[in-house]
């Protein structure tokens, strides 16, 4: 059946259902009908046949699925080649991709798209599992050379890369029409967006590739020079062969592995891959001897970690139990894994450093992730623009907003706040922090509105891993809180609010905080090299930054610490007279299960001051007796040792909102274990504050490293009316991270 007798289909039902006098479509929303079940509602005409809204929305379902069904997996042949892209953007399949980004909160549940798009309910999800699990790489056999500069997922040696960037290619007679076209059209994409040059083969001898089908798409990183080690090849090469599985001869098949001879390797087997992904090898498909999901020796510099990456295999890859194999850190991502990805943003990039194709461009310094491409010019991320990218796309809302310091913050809410917005918008804003910073965004109010399937009709954009990659797409009544990931973009926060569906009722919005944080990844020591011209002051910034007395000093953009007498370590953590203390009278704490303290029912502390006591009044714990700048100390018996995340919480109340507070300090104690380094011992404050604005929940995550454990203790210093003017509601540390 044709497109257009499925688009009359189509209409014939929607027809008999809603009457309409004309068809609408919506190509912004995730069905190219949903104007057309909304359209009758909006004009005002009345429920016929009994139809709910959750029916139609179910019955919008199963219409797109039989569109979907109807139209074929890649839709019609582009007889005109690749579809042309706005300059920046990454290149990237946005037929219905919109729906699996969708991650739609209530409460404390969040209903994923992605979900449900795993290989034991979607098709989709099926074929990318199938794609990935016949994609392997054979070894060059000819002795490898070392030393060379490359980028990112390119492997170490410039050896492998193909002189001035060409690659001399024929296709092999086996290679059907269809599959001929996908690879052409995959060469004009390398030509428009790389300095990479794939030129018909002339037969001269040399270098060159050659395509043809098989049972199993597979490919060589990088140049194996055939010319010169051809002969050592069993049986013998006479050029070096892309194989390309008949089954699946895709656009993003035949990039993939062209994408592995211009040199590059798989994103999830970078050096740093850990710190993203993990690899379940329990549920792979050979085990760890699979050489796909192995971790390669890849420089990493300048290029960052992206899960949208065409090298970038789904969380189900060569599962033999359809379990997942690679876990996202972050599971909110898992939708780029799912999605037929060509060329990413950061795709562009690495391969436009590899091969230096902007060498020769006189030197200008792309802002907000931008660099600079083939052309000369900076590339940007979606919706950012100008030379340098320094500015939004945005309809009429948003902005650039940059923030100072270590506790500076913004609000950002919806257009019109609080009153519902005007559907039809879409605002873009990009939030900027100095480097060495990252970004905390909160919400105080958040509701977009969704539907009965838990799929957004509005939707807030948040790009909180890197700007230049597809953020996921929140809607529901609450947003949780998201910072920005550590690396060189974590000072960079892109928001993206799209109501351009004008035909469902809209939210009430949002009203977000965004704050600074110090990222402590890129303090002194960090490899990356964008940092070197910027570097941070500590000693400003964290008054705390050296332990037991010492003093912060920062010179010449490095920061270290001067100890006192007995003290040592790069943060004086080290105690010379450490094995003459007394044992830890901690050391009998519980370290199992959690910690609660309710005045009104049941608390145990252990009190450090014999003179003034805490005592429960008011249905809290306050301090009694009272004398001018007493202080009153307790500890909490419950230690935290290695391997657990915990949360400490308490709750502050102000007794006679007439009378002046004292003060409040608590404290975290640290006990590092001797592993042959010697044993460390620090005190650092969690909380200090008085009255005015401290009443409420307070909290503090508690991770102890390998060998260490960790106690809290609460200290009240009274007013100079020999007064502490505070109630102590309860204390908590339960499992988890804050």
């Amino acid at each position: 059946m044709g497109i257009h007798r499925v688009l009359g289909l189509f209409t014939c039902v929607m027809i008999v259902i809603e009457s309409l006098d004309s068809v609408k479509t919506d190509e912004t929303g995730p069905s190219p009908f949903r104007s057309v079940l909304f359209t009758r509602n909006r004009r005002g005409f009345p429920e016929r046949g009994g139809l709910s809204s959750d029916s139609l929305a179910n019955l919008r379902e199963l219409l797109s699925q039989l569109y979907n069904k109807r139209k074929g997996k890649h839709g019609p042949t582009n007889s005109k080649g690749p579809t042309k892209l706005q300059k920046g953007a990454g290149l990237q399949k946005t037929s219905e991709s919109d729906v699996i980004r969708m991650v739609d909160h209530h409460g404390r549940n969040a209903f994923r798209e992605a979900d449900k798009e795993n290989p034991r309910t979607s098709q989709t999800a099926e074929d990318l599992l199938e794609e990935d699990t016949h994609d392997i790489h054979p070894r060059p056999v000819q002795p490898a050379r070392g030393g060379g500069s490359s980028r990112r997922s390119f492997l170490r040696g410039e050896h492998l890369l193909w002189t001035n960037g060409t690659i001399p290619y024929v296709i092999n007679g086996n290679v059907g029409e269809e599959c001929r076209k996908e690879i052409l059209a995959s060469v004009e994409l390398f030509h428009n967006y790389t300095c990479i040059h794939w030129e018909p083969y002339l037969g001269r001898g040399g270098d060159h590739v050659e395509f043809f089908t098989g049972g199993m798409s597979s490919s060589y990183v990088g140049n194996i020079q055939v010319s010169k080690y051809g002969h050592l090849y069993k049986p013998k090469l006479s050029s070096q062969p892309i194989s390309i599985d008949s089954r699946h001869c895709t656009l993003h098949v035949v990039l993939h592995e062209m994408s592995h001879t211009v040199g590059m390797t798989h994103e999830q087997s970078r050096s740093d891959r850990d710190r993203y992904v993990t690899v379940h090898w329990e549920h792979v498909l050979g085990g760890e001897g699979n050489q796909n999901l192995a971790k390669e020796d890849t420089e990493n510099h300048d290029v960052p970690y992206d899960y949208s990456s065409l090298m970038h295999y789904s969380a189900f890859a060569f599962s033999k139990d359809k379990e997942k194999t690679l876990e996202y850190k972050n599971t909110d991502y898992e939708f780029l894994g799912l999605r037929e990805n060509i060329l990413s943003f950061y795709d562009i990039e690495d391969i436009t450093k590899a091969y230096k194709c902007a060498h020769a461009c006189n030197e200008t310094e792309c802002q907000n992730a931008g660099y600079m491409d083939m052309t000369c010019s900076c590339r940007c991320p979606d919706y950012l623009q100008g030379p340098k990218c320094e500015e939004v796309v945005t309809g009429g809302c948003g902005g650039v907003i940059e923030l100072e310091g270590p506790t500076d913050q913004l609000t950002i809410s919806s257009p019109g706040y609080p009153q519902p917005y005007p559907a039809g918008g879409n605002c873009v804003w990009l939030v900027k922090a100095p480097r060495g910073y990252s970004l905390e965004l909160t919400s105080q109010e958040f509701n977009l509105p969704d539907n009965s399937l838990n799929r957004c009709s509005h939707w807030l954009e948040v790009r909180a891993m890197l700007i230049g990659q597809p953020g996921p797409l929140y809607c529901g009544d609450s947003l949780p809180m998201i910072t920005t990931e550590s690396g060189a973009e974590s000072h960079l926060l892109l928001l993206r609010f799209d109501s351009s569906n004008q035909f469902v009722d809209t939210g009430k919005g949002f009203n977000l905080t965004v704050k600074t944080k110090i990222d402590f990844s890129q303090s002194n020591g960090s490899t990356d090299s964008s940092l070197s011209d910027d570097a941070i002051n500590h000693c400003e910034l964290d008054p705390n930054w050296c332990y037991n007395g010492g003093t912060c000093v920062f010179d010449k953009g490095e920061v270290s610490c001067s100890c006192s007498d007995g003290y040592s370590g790069d943060f004086c953590e080290h105690s010379e007279h450490l094995k003459e203390m007394p044992e830890n009278p901690d050391k009998d704490f519980p370290d199992k299960g959690i910690y609660s303290c309710d005045p009104s029912t049941a608390c145990q502390i252990r009190p450090t001051s014999a003179e003034y006591a805490w005592t429960v009044k008011e249905q809290g714990l306050v301090v009694t007796p009272q004398s001018r700048g007493a202080q009153a100390g307790f500890t909490v018996p419950f230690r935290i040792t290695e391997s657990r995340d915990m949360c400490l919480e308490f709750t502050l109340r102000r007794r006679d909102p007439d009378r002046p507070c004292g003060e409040l300090k608590v404290m975290k104690h640290v006990t590092g274990a001797d592993f042959g380094y010697g044993g460390y011992q620090y005190d650092l404050p969690l909380y200090t504050g008085g009255c005015g604005g401290t009443a409420g929940v307070h909290s503090a995550t508690l991770s102890p490293f390998v060998g260490e454990s960790i106690t809290v203790s609460f200290t009240a210093t009274v007013a100079e009316n020999g007064d502490f003017n505070m109630v102590i509601e309860n204390i908590s540390i339960t499992e988890g991270i804050c």
